[in-house]
C-alpha cells in the first residue's frame, strides 16, 4: 500500500489537484523542519489556489494556462479597489521598519530581500558570494539580507500590499539617511520581489530634486509575475502557472509585478519555469530576463534539505518545488563585482541587455 507505485499515484493526484496548499504540506519536510520557501511561496499563490471560485458572472478573464491577465475591465478594477479599501481600514504597522545602521552614510550598498519563508541557504550563499567578489577586487561595501519576516501578514491576500509598504519605507529611508550613495543593488526573491521593487521606486522618487542619487540595479529571482498571452516571444515560458485560480489579491499583485523594474537604471529577472510555484514563470517586461530553467549546472544544484531522500514521490515533489530556489542559486554562482576605470561599481546596462529580452541559459 505504501510502496513507490502508491506514492506515484498519490503524487499524480496531487499534481492534478487545485490545492497547492496540500502539495506544499505533504512535500516539504526534511531534517524535521518545514522548507519555508518551497512550501510558502508567498501565501498569495496558496490563497488563490485554495480560495473559493468566483461565480461565472464575476470571474476574471485569464489567458489559457498563462496566469492572470492584467485586465483593466471595470469588474477587476472594482475587485482590486475593494481589496485596497479593506487594507486601508487596517494597514500593517510598519513603525519598526528601519534602515540597518551599517547602511547609513555608505557609498555603495547591496540589500537582499528574502521570500515569505525568511532567510535561507540561497540568501546566505548570495550574501557570501557578493562579499567574496567585492573582496577579490579590493572594495568594501554594505552587503546584507534585510529580514522582513516579522511584517509578513498571516492573511495571504495582504501579502503583496504589505511587502510593497515595507519596501517603500526602506526606499525613503535610504534617500534620507544615505544621501551619498553612488551605487545601490537591490535583490528580491519570490515574494521579496515586491519589497525590492518598491524600495527602488521610492528611493528614486525621494531623491528627485535633492541632488545626485545612486545608480540602481534591481535583480529579481523567481518573483511573482503577471501572465501575458501566449505568443511567439514567450514560447511557453508560462510553465505551470495555469494550475492556479484568480482572486482580487492576485490581480492586484499582477498589476504591481507588471511594473517591476520600471524605476531601476538596470533591472534583471532570473526565472525558473518548471517548478510548481504559480505565477512565477513569465518574463517581466521591464527587465532583461535570464531563463535558467535549462542551465546545465542545475543538475548539480542541491535540493533544499540536502538532496534526494530516496523516496520517489517526495523527491519528485521536492524537485518540482525546490527549483523555485534555483534562480537565486544561479545568481550566487555567477555574480561578479565589476569596476569601472575609476575603481567604482559598474552595473550592467540596458543598452547591451534590453528590457523585455530573454536569454535562455543552457
Amino acid at each position: 500500500m505504501g510502496g513507490p507505485r502508491s506514492g506515484a499515484r498519490c503524487l499524480h493526484w496531487l499534481l492534478l489537484s487545485s490545492s497547492f496548499r496540500s502539495v506544499a504540506a505533504l512535500s516539504v519536510r526534511w531534517d524535521g523542519h518545514l522548507s519555508r520557501r518551497a512550501a510558502a511561496w508567498g501565501g498569495l499563490a496558496a490563497a488563490t489556489c485554495s480560495g473559493p471560485v468566483l461565480p461565472a458572472s464575476a470571474r476574471i478573464f485569464t489567458w489559457p494556462g498563462g496566469g492572470p491577465a492584467v485586465s483593466d475591465t471595470e469588474r477587476s478594477d472594482l475587485l482590486v479597489d475593494k481589496l485596497e479599501r479593506k487594507y486601508l481600514l487596517n494597514p500593517a504597522d510598519l513603525s519598526g521598519v528601519t534602515l540597518p545602521a551599517g547602511l547609513r552614510n555608505q557609498k555603495d550598498a547591496v540589500l537582499i530581500f528574502h521570500g515569505r519563508g525568511g532567510e535561507d541557504r540561497e540568501t546566505d550563499d548570495l550574501r557570501s558570494a557578493m562579499r567574496a567578489s567585492d573582496a577579490s577586487v579590493g572594495i568594501s561595501r554594505f552587503v546584507d539580507c534585510f529580514n522582513w519576516e516579522q511584517w509578513i501578514d498571516q492573511d495571504p491576500t495582504r501579502l503583496s500590499r504589505v511587502a510593497q509598504d515595507v519596501g517603500a519605507r526602506l526606499g525613503r529611508a535610504l534617500a534620507d539617511e544615505a544621501p551619498g550613495l553612488r551605487s545601490l543593488h537591490v535583490i528580491g526573491t519570490s515574494a521579496g520581489g515586491f519589497v525590492a521593487n518598491q524600495c527602488v521606486s521610492d528611493y528614486v522618487a525621494a531623491r528627485q530634486g535633492r541632488g545626485s542619487r545612486a545608480l540602481v540595479r534591481l535583480s529579481l529571482t523567481d518573483p511573482f509575475t503577471s501572465g501575458p498571452p501566449d505568443d511567439e516571444v514567450q514560447r511557453g515560458l508560462r510553465g505551470l502557472d495555469g494550475f492556479a485560480s484568480i482572486d482580487a489579491s492576485t490581480i492586484a499583485a499582477a498589476r504591481r509585478a507588471e511594473q517591476f523594474g520600471r524605476d531601476a537604471d538596470f533591472a534583471e529577472h532570473f526565472v525558473n519555469t518548471d517548478d510548481l510555484v504559480p505565477y512565477t514563470s513569465t518574463p517581466l517586461p521591464l527587465c532583461f530576463c535570464y531563463d535558467v530553467t535549462a542551465a546545465a549546472e542545475r543538475a548539480t544544484f542541491p535540493l533544499p534539505g540536502g538532496g534526494r531522500s530516496g523516496k520517489p514521490a517526495k523527491d519528485l515533489l521536492l524537485r518540482a518545488l525546490g527549483y523555485h530556489n534555483w534562480p537565486m542559486g544561479y545568481l550566487a554562482r555567477h555574480y561578479e563585482t565589476v569596476l569601472d576605470a575609476k575603481g567604482r561599481i559598474r552595473h550592467p546596462s540596458h543598452d547591451q541587455l534590453p528590457r523585455g529580452a530573454v536569454e535562455r541559459v543552457t
